[in-house]
Order: C-alpha cells, then sequence, then structure tokens
C-alpha cells in the first residue's frame, strides 16, 4: 500500500509539470506565432503566473496521499499491537 502514496505523489508531480509545459506552449503559439509579437517583460508575468498554477497544482495534489499514509500506519502500528503477547484493555463505551 505504500507504493500507493509514492505513485500518487509522482502522479501530483507530473499533473503539475504537464500543466505548466502545456500553458507555456499554448502561451507561445498565441502570442509569437499567432499575433506575432516578441518577447519583452511583459510576458514574464504570464509566465510566472503558470508557475504558480502549477506549484498550486503539486501542493494540492501531493497531501491527497498523506492521509492514505496515516492509515497506513495506524494498520501497521495494529498488526504490531496483535503480535504482543499481553492483552491491552479496551473500554467500550456507550453514547447516549
Amino acid at each position: 500500500m505504500l507504493w500507493a502514496c509514492v505513485h500518487l505523489y509522482t502522479l501530483g508531480t507530473t499533473v503539475a509539470l504537464l500543466t505548466f509545459v502545456v500553458l507555456v506552449v499554448r502561451f507561445c503559439i498565441e502570442k509569437f506565432e499567432q499575433q506575432g509579437l516578441t518577447w519583452s517583460s511583459v510576458h514574464l508575468q504570464s509566465i510566472l503566473d503558470y508557475v504558480t498554477i502549477s506549484i498550486t497544482l503539486l501542493v494540492v495534489a501531493v497531501p491527497e496521499g498523506l492521509p492514505l499514509a496515516v492509515v497506513l500506519a495506524l494498520a501497521y502500528s495494529i498488526k504490531v499491537r496483535r503480535c504482543t503477547p499481553r492483552p491491552s484493555n479496551v473500554r467500550h463505551s456507550i453514547v447516549p
């Protein structure tokens, strides 16, 4: 199950990088091929916006694997606890 966390991180990174590449290629085709503009510092703002979008995608996608990692850690700790020879006391509370 740990491989799912790693693959989810890899997928999030890949999507973020692919989004950045697609946005930059689309921007270059629109501005330089279709409109015939030349490069200027004004275009840098658009590229920085695309970097911000890609970083946002990466930040949002990567923590999706965090709940899975926590569940796996808890599952392994329960498995280890079951292997211990001493029984543990569990209280069951009745909620009104």
